[in-house]
C-alpha cells in the first residue's frame, strides 16, 4: 500500500537512494481522496471492523455475548470507533487516542491526526471525540492514557472522560480509567490493565473463567507495577 517501502527496499534511511517514509502516509494517501468527495476515511474502517464482528459472532465457538475491542493509538482509534457504534461490543478498551479537538489542536498545531482521525464536518456538527465512549455510558469502556503521550495529549484524555463520567453515573455504565507513566503506546501496567479488565467483564462466560484463571495466576507471580517506574533524567523506565 502507499506509503509502505517496496519489498526490496534495504531498511535504512536512504540506502540505495531509497526513501522510507513513516507507516501512517497510507492513510493520509487515501483519506484526503477521499475528504475532498466530502468522505471520511474512518467510515470504510469501520465497515470493515463490523463485518469482523459479524464473522465472529457466526463461529460456533466464539461467545457472542462476550465480545470486545482493545486497541492502541490508531487501534485506540479504530476500538473507540467499533464500541461507539456496534452494541454488540460488551466491553471496550481504548489506549493513547482518546481526548477532546480542543485540546489536540491548542497542543500541537493542527492536532494529531491520521486520514481516519479526521471527521468531514464533524466539528461544525459539534461532535468530539469524547462522544465516543459517552454514547456507550450504558456500557463498560476502559481508557488508557500515559502520562507523556507524544501523539496525543494526556490532560485530553482526561477532559474527555469527565465529560463522560455524567452520563455514565446516570446510565449505569463503567468507566474505567488508568494513567501510566510513559510515552505513546502500551506498557506493562497498561497491558496488566487490559487483563484485568477483560477478566473482570467476562469472568462469568464460557471462556472467561479459564482466562481468568492463566491471569490470576500470572498476577501472583508478577509484582505488579503501577509504581515501579523509574525516572532516569528524561526517560521513563518501567
Amino acid at each position: 500500500p502507499e506509503g509502505e517501502p517496496s519489498p526490496d527496499a534495504p531498511w535504512s534511511s536512504g540506502a540505495s537512494g531509497s526513501t522510507l517514509w513513516s507507516s501512517t502516509l497510507q492513510h493520509e494517501f487515501i483519506g484526503r481522496q477521499l475528504l475532498l468527495n466530502g468522505v471520511g476515511l474512518m467510515s470504510f474502517w469501520l465497515h470493515d471492523e463490523v463485518v469482523s464482528l459479524d464473522l465472529l459472532e457466526s463461529l460456533p465457538f466464539v461467545n457472542a455475548d462476550a465480545l470486545g475491542v482493545v486497541g492502541c493509538s490508531g487501534g485506540g482509534t479504530q476500538s473507540s470507533y467499533l464500541a461507539a457504534m456496534d452494541p454488540r461490543v460488551k466491553a471496550a478498551s481504548m489506549a493513547c487516542y482518546m481526548s477532546t479537538f480542543e485540546i489536540d489542536r491548542l497542543w500541537k498545531a493542527g492536532g494529531a491526526s491520521d486520514g481516519e482521525q479526521t471527521w468531514p464536518h464533524g466539528i461544525r456538527l459539534g461532535l468530539d471525540k469524547s462522544d465516543l465512549i459517552e454514547v456507550r455510558a450504558n456500557a463498560s469502556t476502559q481508557v488508557l492514557i500515559t502520562a507523556d503521550d507524544t501523539c496525543f495529549p494526556a490532560a485530553g484524555g482526561w477532559a474527555a472522560v469527565d465529560e463522560a463520567r455524567p452520563a455514565y453515573s446516570a446510565l449505569g455504565g463503567s468507566l474505567e480509567v488508568y494513567t501510566a507513566v510513559w510515552h505513546h503506546g502500551w506498557v506493562l501496567p497498561t497491558r496488566e490493565r487490559i487483563s484485568g479488565y477483560f477478566c473482570d467483564e467476562f469472568a462469568s462466560t464460557k471462556y472467561g473463567y479459564s482466562l481468568c484463571t492463566v491471569y490470576e495466576h500470572y498476577r501472583t507471580l508478577t509484582m505488579r507495577s503501577e509504581n515501579a517506574a523509574l525516572i532516569v533524567g528524561n526517560n521513563t523506565v518501567v
